[in-house]
């Protein structure tokens, strides 16, 4: 199979060589000109792709030594005291919630005192 394969290879080699020699040198020159004018596009955009991230290395070591930080000195993991026990209190119950609202100054004082006591 490698022979057949090697055959193609040269037929089409000789086919691209001929049509290339056959081109006018006024279009040569063209597309010289558009093959160099595309490569250093290409050169150029690279370049710039690199530097479009530069800006992360900075940035990117900033956030993670401010996370060290953080998990080390443990600020901003603090938690707040639970405030909603109440409320469990009162889903827990028997009663339906609306059985709370009918008095709520009652359950209000009653708080209080419970608070104060």
């Amino acid at each position: 199979m490698k022979p057949d394969k090697e055959l193609l290879e040269e037929l089409a080699t000789t086919a691209l060589d001929g049509a290339a020699e056959s081109i006018s040198p006024a279009i040569q020159a063209r597309l010289r000109a558009a093959r160099r004018e595309a490569v250093e596009l290409a050169e150029a955009g690279h370049r710039a792709r690199w530097l479009r991230w530069a800006w992360a290395l900075p940035a990117g070591g900033l956030v993670a030594a401010t996370l060290a930080v953080m998990l080390i000195t443990g600020v901003g993991f603090k938690t707040a005291p639970v405030s909603g026990i109440e409320d469990v209190d009162i889903l827990a119950a028997r009663q339906s919630p609306e059985f709370y609202q009918d008095d709520a100054g009652f359950y209000l004082w009653l708080d209080g005192q419970q608070r104060a006591g």
